[in-house]
């Protein structure tokens, strides 16, 4: 972490710069007052919160400690200034430093033609297409006409949302003049065909954040099952998801041909989940609803008590579980003399089998290109999914090794729902103790 002691001194100007005996301390004398420069890292929690100051200027922010960031933010609480600053290699969409740029300003460095006027061109969107050998030498080109571009004389910031506060900036290594294009170019000669390697170089080079074969859903994924089409009421019928909070997340959905098609996705306040969940499931003539059990196990007994054909307990199991299992992991608990129908099933293997249904050559779901009069890709549910289908690389003490597992603690609750709502469609297409079973494709297991 760097921080800067006085907003507005700048070192270039002042008279001397001297180091003191603290490591990591640098005083930037001039003017009337002396400055001060720290610089500290955040591994442990005392940096985080032992000085006051103007300015936050954190480096990589994607590999920092997450909790210690929040901490450090207070050392500006005191500040008229109170500046932050960002800077990261981005590594996971949704994530980290990604998350910040997603929902600031968004500025891109935009690229005009001299020699055809064509002035829409952001070179790390155009790669590889924008960079040609010519006469021997790789030059940055117009997609246009193929004339040469010269980076800095032509081009310029520009915000894709201006009216946000705060100010986010794309630097991808191609419009730096200092970066060679023949190491780039090199460089995308060799990853090109391992996507492992792929995702690094779109994240350290186009500053496109890219989790490579982690990442199981993806934004060119989403915008590929997006369709128009009118949501809430609209179907004869549906099944259900919901994942359990303090704010639940609730989704429905119907089955148009060979796709699980979603047609409505709200949230409701945990105090009144009952109530609203019940009248959704009536009002949407829901047939099947998946819902976790936990933490609020007396509330969901409630709901499963007012729609005992309908709605089944989650729970999640330990363990692999193979296809043909389906039938030991339905079944029922009684509670006080009501009986209840449980479903459970290992979460990664759950997970992995809803990501597949995103792949090219089955688009197995389908979202509405406009939610709540707001463009999908900008919604939670979107968010959610890109968040929520990472995975990392986690030790499992049992195995003694590393195993590339979906994300915990993270914004995933539409993913979730979503995922509840497939698990419901699969077992009313069981016929499992449910009115009107329906003929499904291939939606895997539950």
């Amino acid at each position: 972490m760097a921080a800067i002691g006085k907003a507005g001194q700048l070192i270039g100007e002042c008279q001397s710069v001297r180091t003191t005996e603290s490591i990591g301390l640098l005083t930037v004398s001039g003017g009337r007052t002396d400055s001060f420069l720290y610089m500290l890292g955040l591994e442990n929690l005392s940096d985080a919160i032992s000085i006051p100051l103007d300015t936050l200027a954190f480096d990589e922010v994607d590999v920092l400690n997450q909790d210690n960031l929040a901490w450090a933010d207070d050392r500006i609480a005191a500040s008229d200034y109170g500046q932050r600053l960002y800077f990261s290699v981005g590594m996971n969409p949704g994530l980290g430093i990604d998350t910040g740029y997603q929902a600031s300003s968004q500025q891109v460095w935009l690229l005009r033609c001299p020699a055809c006027g064509r002035d829409d061109q952001v070179l790390e969107e155009l790669f590889p297409e924008c960079v040609r050998r010519v006469d021997g030498i790789w030059q940055r080109v117009c997609i246009g006409c193929g004339k040469p571009l010269d980076v800095q004389e032509f081009g310029r910031w520009v915000p894709r949302y201006p009216d946000r506060l705060t100010t986010g900036y794309r630097v991808p290594q191609l419009i730096i003049p200092a970066v060679s294009l023949d190491y780039i170019m090199a460089r995308w000669e060799q990853v090109r065909r391992r996507r492992s390697l792929l995702a690094k170089f779109r994240s350290s080079v186009l500053a496109l954040p890219d989790a490579g074969e982690r990442q199981r859903i993806t934004a060119e994924l989403l915008a590929r099952v997006l369709a128009d089409y009118p949501t809430l009421d609209m179907a004869e019928w549906t099944v259900g998801g919901a994942d359990v909070g303090d704010t639940c997340h609730v989704a429905f959905a119907d089955l148009a041909g060979e796709q699980l098609r979603f047609v409505r996705l709200e949230t409701v306040s945990s105090d009144r989940m009952v109530t609203e969940m019940s009248a959704m499931i009536e009002a949407m003539g829901c047939r099947c609803f998946v819902i976790d059990a936990q933490p609020f196990r007396s509330e969901v007994r409630r709901l499963a008590r007012l729609h005992p054909q309908v709605v089944v307990l989650q729970y999640f199991s330990t363990g692999s579980r193979s296809v043909s299992a389906r039938d030991s992991l339905t079944s029922t608990e009684t509670h006080e003399g009501v009986t209840y129908r449980t479903v459970s099933m290992d979460r990664e293997d759950s997970l992995d089998t809803y990501c597949d249904l995103f792949d090219p050559g089955c688009w197995g779901v389908l979202f509405p290109r406009y939610l709540a009069g707001c463009d999908f890709l900008d919604s939670d549910v979107a968010a959610h999914h890109l968040t929520g289908s990472q995975k990392v690389e986690t030790l499992d003490a049992r195995l003694g090794r590393h195993l590339p597992r979906f994300r915990k603690g993270v914004e995933n609750h539409y993913l979730m729902a979503c995922n509840n709502a497939r698990k419901a469609l699969v077992l009313l297409s069981d016929g499992w103790e449910s009115p009107g079973a329906v003929a499904l494709p291939v939606f895997g297991d539950v």
